[in-house]
């Protein structure tokens, strides 16, 4: 299936992350490309890691967002959102 493979080309870019291999961000990159259609909260979290790897910044809360997403777990957000409308 198409998760599975997403899956599986995530954990390949995880260990190249791990091995410091700088071509783990490519692998990313193609990833969130294939992502953009029929996952966009995927693409979008995988976009964020990848912006955090290039500018230096600690990648691992948009990467565990993405696995999260790739696994099928619900995201869930501490507080409700302010509401801004009228009844």
């Amino acid at each position: 299936s198409a998760a599975l493979r997403r899956s599986d080309r995530f954990d390949a870019a995880i260990e190249r992350l791990s091995a410091g291999d700088a071509s783990a961000a490519d692998t990313l990159a193609l990833l969130r490309l294939d992502a953009l259609d029929d996952a966009p909260a995927l693409a979008t979290a995988i976009g964020a890691a990848i912006e955090a790897l290039r500018t230096g910044r600690d990648a691992t809360d948009a990467l565990v967002s993405a696995r999260r997403l790739l696994s099928g777990e619900v995201e869930t957000r501490g507080t409700l959102p302010a509401w801004s409308g009228s009844w």
